[in-house]
């Protein structure tokens, strides 16, 4: 991860629960001496690789806005099941 990228992922973490519209993050990555594309961009990486996630909204002036908030990891189960003598490891949340 480089240093933006790092940056929005633990502000978004220290933040766990909120949802954060670009544009507050926008301001974040400006008042960190980042672009707004920068921010855009490391956005998209963070979301592509399930670090966090994306919603979409409608202002009363525009359409389809993404506003982002921390994923936790999602700690899964585990179950084991043996079919003719064969174990397999079986993932499930």
């Amino acid at each position: 991860m480089n240093k933006m990228e790092e940056l929005l992922y633990q502000y978004l973490k220290k933040n766990e629960g909120r949802w954060f519209k670009k544009v507050e993050l926008y301001i974040y990555s400006d008042e960190q001496g980042y672009s707004p594309e920068s921010c855009g961009r490391y956005l998209r990486y963070l979301e592509e690789k399930g670090k966090i996630s994306v919603s979409y909204y409608d202002s009363k002036y525009s359409k389809h806005l993404a506003k982002y908030a921390y994923n936790p990891p999602i700690e899964k189960k585990m179950k084991i099941e043996i079919i003719n003598n064969t174990a397999r490891q079986i993932y499930y949340d």
